[in-house]
């Protein structure tokens, strides 16, 4: 017996009308809807607003979205028709790129979205390694060199190959591409290449400022720290030592390179001198600079000592002269780590030293000899 097939109508499902601002195209069991310009959503129901700053305009989506649905998503938008008195022509829309607090801050402030921590797209991607991130400006391709790691970033843990940059402390932090967050796409008011961001004031305080392809730095005055060398550097001072603490966990050869930088450095009318990385052979000594500089418990500070030109026997030193001492404040068990933990470090729980891997990211605490 055969077997009988009846055919099913085929179901308009355009007469409904289901597109609010856009054109319905009718499918088999489906449909879709095209977007009439200035709106997106499945069913063309939210306006697309965008919010301008003097070289830029940004517009949010808050549907968290994968790194390349964010890139389809922005691309969609195009071409962006604004006011003519704030955007000449048409532009077309990318994924955002941010490459410094400034820089995010400025959208943040844009939008009420920003008033809760977000993970938001930044337009990287890695197709080979972490150390070989491709990073575009615009949405011509325009390449950037400027980058805004935390501290302990690009990890890539897991086969991280995308970026967000997260809103609570504005740095990068490398993801997987299919995991989903939130999308905001810019245009620039004025091709990118013509815009100088130095060009209005100077938003370094106390620097200058290097103009970047939709971004800029700041190489800050001696004494100055912060991207926009806003933050002056600390110096809080013993009768014998004064010392200022980095914010940034870093590796030990960027310890010593980040004190070095400092010298000579002026404290104050009668303290001047060579800043060297944190020298501590006693429980009095590392408590003492606890106190100064609040340091709370679970801290693990970076010591002036390494054995790298003789396994197992680490050198000392005690000052900005390089000048060597015998002096050792090791915890019980310790050095216990031969190659492969030629750099020291003090817990601050228990005052002692512990020798650890010279690549590991710890605090950082210069000091002067007075």
């Amino acid at each position: 017996m055969g077997l009988n097939v009846v055919p099913v109508a085929d179901i308009d499902e355009c007469a409904s009308n289901p597109c609010l601002n856009g054109n319905c195209t009718d499918g088999l069991g489906m449909y879709t809807c095209t977007c009439d310009e200035g709106w997106s959503g499945h069913f063309c129901q939210v306006e697309v607003e965008w919010k301008c700053t003097d070289t830029r305009c940004f517009h949010v989506s808050t549907e968290e979205l994968g790194f390349y649905d964010a890139v389809i998503y922005c691309d969609s938008l195009n071409p962006v028709t604004l006011n003519q008195t704030i955007v000449s022509g048409n532009r077309n829309a990318s994924v955002l790129f941010v490459g410094s607090d400034a820089a995010i801050n400025e959208v943040e402030d844009l939008f009420d979205f920003f008033s809760s921590t977000r993970e938001v797209w930044v337009n990287c991607i890695s197709e080979d390694s972490d150390a070989d991130f491709v990073c575009t400006a615009d949405d011509k391709g325009t390449l950037t060199n400027i980058t805004h790691w935390r501290y302990d970033q690009p990890d890539d843990d897991g086969g991280q190959d995308c970026v967000i940059v997260k809103t609570n402390d504005n740095k990068w932090k490398d993801k997987g591409c299919e995991e989903t967050y939130n999308t905001v796409c810019q245009i620039y008011r004025v091709p990118v290449e013509d815009i100088d961001e130095c060009a209005t004031g100077n938003p370094c305080v106390n620097g200058t400022c290097v103009d970047g392809i939709g971004d800029f730095t700041c190489a800050c005055n001696h004494g100055w720290i912060g991207d926009l060398c806003e933050q002056a550097v600390e110096w809080k001072c013993s009768q014998t030592k004064c010392f200022h603490m980095y914010l940034w966990k870093q590796i030990f050869d960027d310890a010593v390179t980040y004190c070095s930088s400092l010298s000579p450095a002026t404290v104050n009318a009668t303290v001047t001198g060579n800043s060297s990385v944190l020298f501590v052979g006693s429980d009095a000594e590392i408590i003492e600079v606890e106190t100064l500089l609040g340091i709370s418990n679970s801290e693990d500070v970076w010591v002036n000592c390494n054995d790298r030109q003789t396994d197992d026997d680490f050198q000392c030193f005690s000052d900005a002269e390089g000048t060597l001492t015998n002096v050792t404040n090791w915890l019980s068990g310790q050095p216990n780590g031969g190659s492969s933990q030629q750099c020291v470090i003090v817990d601050t729980d228990d005052d002692k030293w512990e020798d650890k891997a010279c690549d590991s990211l710890y605090t950082t605490v210069c000091q002067i000899v007075i």
